[in-house]
């Protein structure tokens, strides 16, 4: 996991959004940054691709 966080820092001081399934890495600080989208479950992303989809 280590190399995850610091792959994700990275990430998001680039301005990279970040998609998170899962929640393992809940009490990580980064978790609170808003270019951080949380899902419980890869359906749950699924789900949110579809809506996005159908809107646009």
């Amino acid at each position: 996991y280590k190399g995850l966080w610091v792959e994700m820092g990275i990430a998001l001081g680039e301005g990279i959004p970040v998609w998170v399934i899962g929640t393992a890495g809940d009490s990580c600080i980064f978790m609170n940054h808003p270019l951080v989208r949380k899902f419980v479950d890869i359906n749950a992303m699924f789900e949110e691709l579809d809506t996005k989809k159908e809107e646009g």
